[in-house]
């Protein structure tokens, strides 16, 4: 004779283990994908500011160094100051 295998149905413990265990582990799963996410931000400062801000680079010419005072005399003419430190 064939034994008849019955059906197992879920019990109440399993379910509730089984909802608790999928909530807990995605919610785990995004407090570890932000603190990676942070931590690749902060190891790769530098690459990112420069591939971001290029303008913080600027191309050495071989010219003479503008004098300061030349340069207060020009922020002089084109910017109405009350007052020019430096001088």
């Amino acid at each position: 004779m064939k034994s008849v295998k019955k059906k197992k149905t879920k019990s109440i413990f399993r379910i509730i283990n089984d909802e608790i265990h999928l909530w807990l582990g995605l919610i785990s799963g995004i407090i570890v994908f932000i603190v990676s996410i942070t931590g690749c931000f902060y190891a790769f400062e530098r690459e990112i500011k420069d591939a971001i801000e290029p303008w913080r680079f600027v191309e050495q010419e071989n010219k003479l160094f503008v004098p300061p005072s030349v340069l207060i005399d020009t922020a002089a003419v084109y910017m109405d100051l009350l007052y020019l430190t430096g001088q």
